[in-house]
């Protein structure tokens, strides 16, 4: 049997600051390339059956995306013994122009890079949608 690991607060709050700007770097401050840059070079963005990867491929992604706003809940976190992080939680997307909603689960993994998280996967699974 594992013994359970303790996550600290200084880790939630990195975790929460890389979820704050994965939102607001869609939706307030509207910057694909810094949006991009939080993930891993490798990283990779799940959505449906589309995996995108690569910063110009995930820089793409976030130009072309919806306007709107992202609302996350507080994550379920799980450490893995290769200092990252597994993190699931769940989501309601406003669709700007029309109101409409999504709304689902990101199922991540993340891992330590320069003093930060970043997202190595990040996959969106949607639930429920109003358009």
């Amino acid at each position: 049997m594992q013994a359970e690991v303790t996550i600290g607060d200084g880790t939630v709050a990195m975790v929460m600051s890389l979820f704050a700007d994965y939102a607001r770097l869609l939706d307030f401050g509207r910057d694909p390339r810094s949006w991009a840059g939080l993930y891993r070079a490798d990283g990779v963005l799940v959505v449906g059956a589309r995996e995108i990867s690569g910063a110009d491929a995930l820089a793409e992604f976030a130009a072309a995306s919806i306007r709107g706003v992202h609302v996350q809940a507080v994550p379920h976190l799980q450490a893995r013994s290769d200092g990252g992080l597994d993190a699931t939680s769940s989501f309601v997307f406003i669709n700007a122009a029309t109101g409409d909603l999504r709304a689902g689960y990101y199922t991540d993994q993340l891992a330590l890079q320069e003093g930060r998280f970043v997202f190595v996967r990040r996959e969106i699974s949607i639930l429920a949608r109003t358009d």
